[in-house]
């Protein structure tokens, strides 16, 4: 086992105590168990939440109706300058970064946020044959919508083949 690891596992104390399920209200439990899961994956990551080099991963919606694929992302706080929108080879790429404001001298104290911060990077698989030239991309009210006309399906290659009947060949007459 990693010394390190081993080292910080003596000195944190367990996530979770068995006697807190009898001791505890449900919503306490919950609260409880909601709080030593965000310390335990701050710790993993290495920083506090919202700390440069954090991830998070904005929640989308892709829909398909009237010919059009629709890609819905929840950026909040973000402006249309904070976020990338692409298309490659492996789909549409959504990236960008949502900072933490800065608080000032004067207006410390006491803070908590639930609110994630961070860099962000989504791709969403698209059908074959889209035209790049085609898609749209509309910012409003901290909503991305893109929206991605869907190609002709294509039409399959069928041919139907004549088939001919051939006369029998004439037996050779004896002479």
């Amino acid at each position: 086992m990693n010394r390190s690891l081993s080292n910080r596992r003596q000195d944190t104390a367990p996530l979770f105590h068995a006697s807190d399920f009898f001791n505890l209200s449900p919503f306490s439990l919950m609260r409880r168990l909601s709080d030593d899961m965000e310390r335990a994956f701050t710790e993993a990551r290495g920083s506090g939440a919202g700390g440069s080099g954090t991830m998070w991963i904005p929640p989308i919606e892709v829909s398909r109706a009237n010919g059009q694929l629709k890609v819905c992302a929840e950026l909040p706080g973000m402006t249309p300058e904070d976020v990338h929108v692409e298309i490659t080879d492996e789909g549409l790429v959504l990236q960008g970064e949502r900072k933490q404001e800065q608080i000032s001298e004067d207006e410390r104290g006491f803070r908590r946020t639930e609110r994630q911060y961070g860099s962000f990077y989504r791709v969403v698989p698209l059908p074959e044959n889209i035209d790049p030239q085609q898609v749209t991309a509309n910012y409003r009210d901290g909503l991305l919508e893109i929206t991605i006309p869907m190609p002709e399906p294509p039409k399959p290659k069928r041919r139907e083949i004549r088939i001919q009947q051939q006369q029998p060949e004439a037996a050779p007459q004896a002479k």
